[in-house]
């Protein structure tokens, strides 16, 4: 969520990472991710599914800022009041702005093939015994137990939640 949005103000306990990374190739954001993060870092996200602090990411330049859990909604609001100042064209005019000069940076045509393609391999691959499967472990276990099974078989400090990264091995 945090790379379709213009600016993204973030708790400092806040971790981003793309959970399909874990379980299906998801590669919209990774083209952000790629030109923000840079080649290492994005491939540690993709390799790992890793999850990243909001303090890396403000580095990187994903978030704008990062402020204490208590102070979110202040900031955020106090923001939200600056860019309502601004007369309503001027914002149309700069989003479109913006687009204009994402789309002409970027060909936003081959991520959407390439996502098409991934999808397309991703559930449609033959899985082997003792493989991972998406699809069929969210069957059996639901989604909230294939996260938590799946999330197990990492060690802490890879797992994509705080309470995750807090329990032992």
């Amino acid at each position: 969520m945090a790379t379709a949005a213009d600016i993204v103000i973030a708790s400092e306990e806040s971790l981003f990472t793309h959970p399909a990374f874990r379980y299906i190739v998801e590669p919209n954001p990774v083209m952000v991710w790629l030109e923000l993060m840079g080649t290492k870092r994005t491939a540690e996200m993709l390799f790992t599914g890793r999850a990243f602090t909001a303090q890396e990411m403000e580095q990187c330049g994903l978030v704008n800022g990062v402020v204490p859990r208590d102070k979110l909604e202040e900031e955020v609001n106090e923001l939200a009041s600056i860019i309502a100042l601004q007369p309503i064209d001027l914002l149309m005019v700069n989003k479109h702005y913006l687009e204009t000069l994402r789309a002409i940076r970027q060909d936003f045509h081959a991520p959407n093939l390439v996502g098409c393609i991934s999808h397309a391999l991703a559930t449609h691959y033959q899985v082997e015994p003792g493989d991972f499967s998406v699809l069929r472990e969210t069957t059996k276990l639901g989604a909230s137990g294939t996260i938590r099974a799946r999330e197990s078989r990492y060690p802490p400090k890879y797992r994509l939640s705080y309470k995750g990264r807090a329990e032992k091995e």
